[in-house]
């Protein structure tokens, strides 16, 4: 029986979220910088392979977590994806509200990331660290 707990559902969430960037920042740089940015320039299409790099980070660390059995390893991980969220969602709220406006869904998706990540950091990370999920009732899911 696979037993899914809150925290590994945040963790395969960041995973597949930052996989699907990962692919679309390296496979489709020009369509991601024209999305972004309005333009293909270089210095779109560099931004686009940076914010790549940090995203493939943060999907290596969800999955990594996730499947760890160590406590340790998955505040970390929960703290990594809060620290990511605030520097790279906060890098596209600057670049909107003082350079360029960026897609309105976009705007969305970054304070969603902010607020998800300081809720998931200050729940698992200092209130209710992996150590005492045990007391929390975990999501079932169905035998396939």
């Amino acid at each position: 029986k696979m037993r899914l707990t809150w925290l590994d559902c945040f963790l395969l969430a960041n995973f597949c979220g930052a996989g699907s960037s990962v692919f679309l920042y390296l496979f489709v740089p020009d369509g991601t910088s024209i999305y972004f940015f309005q333009s293909t320039c270089p210095a779109a299409a560099a931004w686009v392979r940076i914010v790549a790099a940090g995203d493939a980070a943060i999907a290596f660390m969800s999955i990594w977590a996730k499947r760890s059995k160590s406590s340790e390893v998955k505040i970390l991980a929960v703290w990594q994806i809060f620290v990511y969220n605030i520097l790279h969602g906060g890098a596209y709220l600057h670049g909107h509200y003082y350079l360029h406006p960026i897609p309105a869904s976009m705007v969305l998706t970054c304070w969603s990331l902010i607020v998800c990540g300081t809720m998931a950091a200050f729940y698992w990370g200092l209130y209710n660290t992996p150590q005492q999920e045990h007391k929390v009732a975990p999501i079932h899911a169905h035998d396939t």
